[in-house]
């Protein structure tokens, strides 16, 4: 199985807002996503997300990390990706709980942001 960990600080980016970036600097705050493929093919993965920090846009900048854009991220989504995207610089989630994305590598269109919370939990 493919599975790991994305450690990536995010803070807001102020020239692009709403957007977020990923910022080794002071005003980074951590950001940790644990992810596991639950299933592939060719041209897209579904993904099984477990934030451990909750920043914004924290799955969707991530999974831009890892080189597979959620599917449908008209913000995130390179441009050719598949994924509608206007730009590939990334950010989003939740403190806890588990999310599916399917991350486009490559393919049709999606016209929707595939993210789904499968659980919701509060620490």
């Amino acid at each position: 199985a493919r599975l790991g960990t994305v450690r990536l600080p995010l803070s807001s980016d102020p020239d692009r807002r709403p957007r977020q970036r990923v910022d080794f600097g002071a005003s980074g705050k951590p950001a940790v996503t644990e992810w596991a493929v639950e299933r592939s093919t060719p041209h897209a993965s579904r993904l099984v997300l477990r934030p451990e920090t909750g920043r914004r846009h924290q799955l969707r900048m991530h999974c831009l990390a890892l080189g597979c854009p959620i599917a449908g991220d008209g913000l995130y989504s390179p441009p050719g990706s598949g994924g509608q995207g206007r730009g590939n610089e990334g950010g989003g989630g939740s403190g806890g709980g588990t999310a599916h994305a399917e991350a486009q590598e490559a393919g049709p269109a999606r016209h929707r942001l595939h993210l789904h919370a499968a659980e919701l939990g509060f620490t």
